[in-house]
């Protein structure tokens, strides 16, 4: 790995907010070794940074390889222990040829020298056969027939200098012959001995490891790479999940939602063009997500795999990562925080509600789970947590509301209908349903920003079917009732308009009135402008 070009692409990934937190990178370096220091925000999570570095740098590399290898000209892959054995049996063939040839050569010298010794022992002769010869080829010849001695002997005693004649060369020729004879032993029993060549190669590595081997620079470590999931390199952050009518989503920073006081006129949340906002829900970027659709179907995922987008920004659809049916939209979404002996209600358009046990949204597939059945041209409206000492509220479009107690409801399975909710006049249907305690409020929105809350108290109990009660009086002035949900008075809500508009604003803020009542202006809307989502944002205190 480069350093530079390391503390290159580093920079370039804090400027494109890829890895965030890091507000200045020093290169100390020196001749003692690498050093790369990293400034960070006070709030920042240095876990977290350690892990993107390693991940989405080259702070961290795996470098894969084959071990493909020619074995006795056959291509071959080999794991460890055999590129080893090889590499033992390579380096014994190299000691044994080695030896051979020095061997060879060995006993060539060997040869020439017991000529040579034999010229010196025979000067004499020697001398009065090279003066009686005609030539050097009647010499050789001579020599050959008298002392018995080989052509390659002959050539090298008629090949010799004057002053090897003398009698410490003799000393030194009969020396050279002697060290010879034994480096030939000592090969031949290399040669004739695979204990040797082994006892050899072990000398031989020792000697390179001495010589070269020095303390390493880099660690090994035993065992595997360790792999990272997604969720250490995400960070944790508030954040709002935003659903349109069309089924697009996106995942914008809480803080891009600034509270504002009763009457604001609000910011921009872009949605597509005919298109608006039908929930948002806030949580954690590592939470979990379900995805409820009309079709009575939930599918599960985190919530850092939607993707993240300025409040401005146009999200993406949910059909990008999620295996809907044709025509099928998401119509609701929710972070569950289940615990044990949870139960929740699904309430559908035609006036059907039903009780299922948390448990069964534990083991969602990836093509989704079914849990209600529907009858044609039905389709889920609300999905709700049921808390212990829970009211179910459920109110139509006509601006009723009947709320009655779950204890009546029987938990069924995930392909039953459920049970009549309510009583609905003809052509009329269940705008939503919700759970509320009696500390709780109703808060009641209107298409035109008026809106209110009420004691949940104010609401009578009924048996489950009954006709309700008038939650919220509708006017020319108000428009039609959009939006009832259950709020706590330390909550801030979230209103969302046609307009890309959106206001957030804390309850305490908004009045308390009575049922029968219209209520107050939340928000200030443009021309033509309605209000068509409002989201419940839980106080975490």
């Amino acid at each position: 790995v480069n350093k530079a070009r390391y503390i290159e692409n580093l920079a370039d990934k804090v400027k494109e907010d890829v890895i965030r937190g890091i507000t200045d990178i020093r290169d100390e370096s020196d001749r003692d070794g690498i050093r790369i220091v990293l400034k960070l925000k006070e709030d920042s999570s240095k876990e977290l940074i350690l892990n993107q570095l390693y991940e989405l740098t080259d702070l961290e590399k795996t470098v894969s390889i084959i071990n493909l290898v020619l074995v006795d000209n056959q291509p071959r892959t080999l794991n460890l222990k055999e590129l080893l054995d090889v590499f033992i049996e390579h380096r014994l063939n190299i000691i044994l040829k080695r030896s051979v040839f020095d061997l060879k050569k060995g006993k060539e010298k060997e040869h020439i020298l017991e000529g040579l010794y034999i010229a010196a022992s025979n000067l004499d002769k020697v001398i009065g056969i090279v003066r009686g010869s005609t030539d050097p080829k009647d010499a050789r010849s001579r020599l050959m027939h008298d002392l018995s001695l080989t052509e390659v002997q002959s050539d090298s005693i008629l090949d010799m200098r004057l002053q090897r004649l003398t009698s410490q060369e003799l000393t030194k020729i009969k020396s050279d012959l002697d060290d010879v004879r034994k480096k030939n032993e000592e090969l031949y029993a290399i040669v004739s001995d695979e204990g040797r060549r082994k006892k050899i190669l072990m000398e031989e590595m020792d000697e390179l490891s001495s010589t070269y081997g020095d303390e390493r620079r880099s660690r090994v470590i035993e065992g595997e790479v360790s792999r990272r999931s997604m969720e250490e390199l995400i960070p944790k952050e508030d954040c709002f999940v935003i659903l349109t009518e069309k089924g697009i989503v996106k995942r914008v920073p809480l803080e891009d939602y600034r509270s504002q006081k009763r009457g604001g006129k609000g910011i921009i949340t872009s949605t597509w063009k005919e298109d608006v906002v039908r929930t948002a829900v806030s949580g954690n970027s590592h939470d979990n997500i379900l995805y409820f659709t009309d079709r009575g179907r939930v599918f599960a995922g985190k919530v850092y795999e939607i993707e993240k987008r300025a409040r401005t920004s146009i999200g993406v659809s949910v059909q990008a990562f999620l295996k809907l049916q044709q025509n099928e939209l998401v119509k609701q979404i929710m972070i569950p925080s289940f615990t044990e002996g949870s139960y929740l209600f699904i309430a559908t358009k035609l006036g059907y509600i039903k009780k299922i046990s948390a448990s069964a949204l534990e083991n969602v597939r990836s093509n989704g789970l079914i849990i209600i059945g529907l009858e044609p041209n039905d389709a889920v409206v609300s999905i709700e947590v049921l808390r212990k000492g829970d009211r179910i509220a459920v109110v139509s479009e006509d601006a009723k509301i009947a709320t009655f107690m779950p204890d009546g409801l029987r938990a069924l399975g995930r392909t039953a209908r459920g049970v009549r909710s309510m009583r609905l006049p003809r052509g009329r249907t269940v705008l939503t349903a919700f759970a509320v305690l009696d500390s709780e409020y109703v808060l009641s929105v209107s298409e035109k920003g008026i809106g209110k809350r009420t004691i949940s108290t104010e609401f009578p109990i009924h048996r489950r079917g009954s006709s309700g009660v008038f939650i919220f009086r509708e006017s020319k002035k108000t428009g039609k009732l959009v939006s009832a949900l259950s709020v706590r008075e330390d909550d801030e809500i979230l209103i969302l308009t046609k307009e890309e508009k959106s206001i957030r604003t804390p309850i305490n803020a908004i009045r308390e009135i009575s049922r029968v009542t219209s209520g107050v202006k939340l928000v200030n809307l443009e021309k033509d402008d309605l209000v068509v989502s409002v989201t419940r944002i839980v106080s975490t205190d």
